[in-house]
């Protein structure tokens, strides 16, 4: 019979040793037994703390765990913890995404939607390339605007030599102006070197994959972890709080169960003009604050639907919600600069009822924040709204109200 956990000799040295695995990648306790050359036993037995490995074979599993130096050697016990330690460590959240944990369709869903949020500021549309099953010339995914075409291979694998990369080069038929191989592992020095000897080809590892992550807007970043990363976003941004940043996905979902007497999955019918109205404002480079007036039950929440989807299909604009629920503070508006100078659209639903007003006007009225606001509201609050945004010098024709 097998001892209770509450025995094992290394407990500290186990759970330190498992969680580290997972944050590197290693989604199962083979895939790390392979790349460190033990048996999957021995790496079960070492999470388990019924057992350490040696001394000497600690430094090689904690580069690949990408453990802080002799943090393992400290929890299984050969070293002794130095007693500065406190004022030494320093906190980092620069691990890589543990990409080999999603399977090979949530990988190339993942990778959609970061591409997405890359080339879209550039003009670019993303689309997937058909499932498996479909004639797919050898690409999963490809991006398409004023840069060209852009085509892209997802290989969720933990091991991707030359060869697979010569074969993966040779198995493309699709025309691109630069093509790409996406890898959920570590690239090694040998495939980068065959990846070097195909002219108009790029190889993006998992590290490669991570850092173009970190160069998207935080509120992007958020989005992507929250969504295939649930439950990392401390590990992987450093962050702990949700915020009242939403995506328009985020913000409609609600309002979106099909089965309710009033959703927003309906047509809308008749509100061609008034949407195309409001597109053009918030379109218009002039214009940093538009506002769509109406009464109760206008139906301007519908409106706003139809707006951010026509804006998806024919803008840069990065568009984003204000919460109903929770308020907006300063810190919140400084996570959605982008250091590319992309232009965040944010939108307010109901905004006569909220009280952090003047906090979204003040951010949107300096122009190297590159926000615009679009603001739903009832006729009785746009006076209020019109003083506020006096005070901050917006008037004249950067307002407009629909």
């Amino acid at each position: 019979m097998q001892a209770p956990r509450a025995s094992a000799p290394y407990p500290a040295f186990g759970e330190l040793l498992a969680r580290l695995r997972v944050a590197a990648g290693y989604n199962k306790q083979q895939e790390l037994a392979s790349a460190l050359g033990v048996t999957q036993q021995s790496v079960s037995r070492w999470e388990k703390g019924l057992a350490r490995p040696r001394s000497n074979d600690i430094p090689a599993l904690e580069r690949l765990v990408r453990a802080k130096e002799n943090e393992l050697l400290v929890a299984a016990g050969y070293q002794a913890e130095p007693a500065d330690t406190r004022a030494e460590t320093a906190t980092s959240h620069d691990r890589p995404l543990p990409l080999s944990a999603l399977t090979p369709e949530t990988f190339e869903s993942f990778c959609a939607a970061l591409l997405h949020r890359m080339y879209q500021p550039r003009g670019g549309t993303v689309q997937r390339y058909g499932r498996t099953g479909h004639k797919q010339h050898g690409i999963d995914i490809f991006a398409t605007g004023p840069f060209g075409t852009h085509s892209f291979q997802c290989k969720r694998v933990n091991d991707f030599g030359p060869q697979k990369v010569h074969t993966a080069v040779a198995e493309q038929t699709y025309v691109a102006d630069l093509k790409v191989l996406l890898l959920s592992s570590v690239a090694s020095p040998n495939s980068r070197d065959a990846m070097a000897k195909h002219a108009g080809w790029e190889l993006w590892d998992r590290e490669d994959i991570t850092r173009r992550l970190h160069d998207l807007p935080l509120v992007d970043r958020l989005d992507l972890v929250d969504r295939y990363f649930s439950g990392q976003r401390l590990d992987l941004l450093g962050i702990d709080e949700a915020g009242p940043i939403q995506t328009p996905e985020d913000f409609f979902k609600p309002f979106l169960v099909s089965d309710r007497f009033f959703n927003h999955s309906w047509a809308l019918i008749g509100r061609n003009e008034e949407v195309s109205q409001v597109v053009d404002c918030v379109q218009d480079d002039s214009v940093v604050l538009t506002c769509l007036v109406g009464a109760p039950g206008s139906g301007k929440s519908r409106v706003l639907r139809e707006v951010t989807q026509r804006l998806a299909r024919s803008t840069p604009l990065h568009v984003r919600f204000l919460s109903p629920t929770e308020e907006v503070k300063a810190h919140h508006l400084d996570r959605l600069r982008d250091s590319r100078g992309a232009v965040t659209l944010l939108v307010v639903d109901d905004a006569h009822e909220r009280e952090d007003l003047g906090i979204l006007l003040r951010h949107a009225a300096v122009p190297e924040n590159n926000t615009r606001l679009l603001l739903s509201l009832r006729p009785y609050g746009k006076e209020a709204l019109r003083l506020q945004a006096a005070d901050v010098s917006l008037s004249g024709p950067s307002v407009r109200c629909a």
